[in-house]
């Protein structure tokens, strides 16, 4: 009995967590735009459109899977998302998938609320196409 009061309470410790971290995220800028800036510099204008559409189009087909991926599937996806999600500057939302990946590595998959990871994924997506067209105005 007292192993299952252990776990129930570090479950509701993950969630407690994650809904923390998912608050924070929302009072700040989902977006390294120091980051995305670094990249353009690097590969130039033609080239980060190129890899901007491709991670769109590979990381909303990810995101959208991720409600059905079988929970021995979890940690691996939710790195592969990470990792896009850092090159192209989306640190809140990499921030998310690797507390979700750590639940998952250590046996927890199911306290990833999956729910939130796609809902900062789509904010943090409208943040950046926002950002973008604000960079085409000036």
């Amino acid at each position: 009995m007292r192993w299952q009061s252990n776990v129930k309470a570090a479950g509701l410790a993950i969630r407690a967590q994650q809904d923390r971290d998912t608050r924070t995220m929302q009072n700040r800028s989902p977006i390294a735009w120091n980051r995305v800036a670094e990249l353009r510099d690097e590969i130039g204008d033609d080239e980060f459109a190129e890899v901007v559409e491709l991670f769109l189009e590979e990381v909303d087909a990810m995101v959208a899977e991720l409600s059905e991926a079988p929970e021995p599937e979890l940690e691996e996806r939710l790195h592969a998302i990470k990792g896009s999600a850092l090159n192209l500057g989306f640190e809140g939302f990499a921030e998310l998938c690797q507390l979700g990946e750590s639940s998952a590595a250590a046996g927890r998959g199911g306290d990833v609320d999956r729910t939130s990871v796609a809902t900062i994924y789509h904010m943090s997506r409208e943040v950046f196409l926002a950002g973008l067209d604000g960079e085409a105005d000036t």
